[in-house]
């Protein structure tokens, strides 16, 4: 028996046709390994703990019975970033439900495909697995992906405060879940739920469609952060009653009625993420967090790492990418071709800044599928700079230094992976009086510094801890 999602395997990147011979520096596919999200012990436990809480709240008449004739709903996407993050995408697809029920160990999903599972004994996916791309357990981590509810209703079940770091099966694990009964009496299972992330909402509240519900975790049996979405048509959760959401030429449960308010297509091809990286990105091993190595400023002659994440890029599917100067005139263009067909895949190349390159706001593009996307980043010049290195590719800087007392300041960092968390910045004379109030920095930005020539010591900290200092010189 294998887990249910998310174990990478990389795929070597030297395959990719370009127009230009530069191969990828790195990257490749990333391959999900598939089986049972819900375990059939805790599929029973769960179906028992619905049928019971329903009891309950038909007796206390917080749910009723349905009318006959009432209108069925459709469902809204069940996932969304979080507030301020703007990534093109952020998910991807690994199985869809398995309409193949007759024929054990062979899967079939709603458009004839086989991206779902199954397994000996005959039981089959009942639910679509979304994960989240790229960097998933960073994501689960930073809150960046939320679970909200695909329509409105009345909670049923919620199960919350199991680990949610799981990396391989674990059968007897149960998962942070959510259970939303709608007003045509469909049911939608939320699994897989990062732990304490729930709603307040408790047994018997309404919930809205849209309504945050949680966050994507890899609680239960589960080898990465996803969602398990399961839908029933009503509150008997037997083979013969599953919805699958999708409509399509092989779906045996509902056919061609889509329960989707907007139905995705089977492959959605779209670039995720475009990051420019200080060094290539690192995976690691679950439960590990990955490590971005993510930057948007950089210096004269610095090595960046251009890299596209892709959901769902097909074979011979062409992506143009350029890096572009801060007066739009092209500093590279290339053309990279997919070798195959992956849910979720990334490339990245490399580049060294000349010594004399433009200084400002440079951009790195791609067109792929039609779409183009970008992302800016910003060089700096080589010197004057006062630089802090630190242990583990760590470092601050502070530039121009020495600089006009005139012109802003700006600051730059990597600090154990807190690149893009706030710094709290305080400014202080020689006497050790500090000047002006403390500052908070998201991200490289301008930090204020006094009109008044002199020398001065800025102190960096994070979250009010590990503060280092630099000597900066105004003129």
């Amino acid at each position: 028996m294998r887990p249910c999602l998310l174990t990478f395997l990389l795929v070597t990147a030297s395959a990719v046709a370009i127009a230009q011979p530069i191969p990828p520096a790195g990257g490749g596919e990333f391959v999900f390994r598939s089986a049972p999200c819900i375990s059939e012990e805790l599929r029973t436990s769960i179906v028992q703990m619905l049928e019971t809480n329903m009891s309950t709240l038909e007796r206390a008449g917080r749910i009723r019975s349905v009318p006959a004739g009432a209108t069925a709903v459709l469902l809204d996407w069940p996932l969304r970033q979080a507030a301020g993050v703007t990534d093109p995408g952020y998910y991807g697809i690994s199985n869809y439900v398995d309409q193949d029920t007759a024929f054990p160990g062979k899967v079939l999903d709603y458009n004839c495909g086989t991206r779902s599972y199954d397994q000996a004994s005959g039981y089959n996916h009942q639910g679509t697995d979304i994960f989240t791309w790229p960097f998933p357990r960073y994501k689960q981590a930073n809150d960046l992906v939320q679970v909200i509810a695909a329509q409105e209703g009345i909670v049923i079940g919620k199960v919350d405060g199991n680990p949610d770091n799981s990396c391989a099966l674990c059968a007897t694990c149960n998962w942070n879940a959510i259970y939303i009964r709608h007003p045509d009496g469909s049911v939608a299972w939320y699994g897989h739920l990062k732990r304490n992330s729930l709603t307040y909402k408790n047994l018997g509240d309404n919930i809205a469609k849209g309504e945050y519900l949680g966050i994507v975790g890899s609680s239960g049996n589960s080898t990465g952060p996803h969602l398990h979405f399961e839908v029933y048509k009503n509150s008997t959760y037997t083979l013969a009653n599953r919805i699958d959401p999708f409509a399509g030429p092989c779906n045996r449960l509902n056919g061609t009625t889509s329960w989707w308010t907007i139905q995705k297509p089977y492959r959605e091809p779209m670039v995720n993420k475009l990051v420019t990286h200080f060094a290539p990105p690192v995976f690691g091993t679950c439960p590990d967090l990955e490590t971005p190595n993510e930057r948007k400023v950089f210096l004269q002659g610095d090595t960046v790492y251009f890299a596209a994440y892709y959901r769902d890029q097909q074979q011979g599917a062409a992506t143009q990418y350029a890096v572009l100067r801060p007066d739009a005139s092209a500093f590279a263009s290339w053309t990279g071709t997919s070798p195959s067909t992956y849910n979720a895949s990334y490339w990245y190349w490399s580049y060294v800044l000349p010594s004399n390159a433009p200084t400002g706001n440079w951009t790195f593009r791609t067109v792929f599928n039609g779409v183009t996307d970008t992302v800016r980043f910003t060089v700096n010049p080589k010197t004057p700079t006062a630089v802090l290195d630190l242990p583990g590719d760590q470092y601050i800087r502070l530039y121009p230094n020495p600089g006009k007392a005139s012109d802003p300041m700006r600051i730059d960092w990597q600090l154990n992976g807190a690149s893009s968390q706030t710094l709290d910045i305080r400014v202080f004379d020689l006497n050790g009086r500090q000047v002006g109030g403390t500052q908070k920095v998201r991200r490289s930005g301008e930090i204020e510094m006094p009109v008044v020539p002199g020398s001065y010591v800025v102190e960096v900290s994070v979250n009010r801890r590990d503060s280092h200092r630099l000597m900066v010189v105004r003129w």
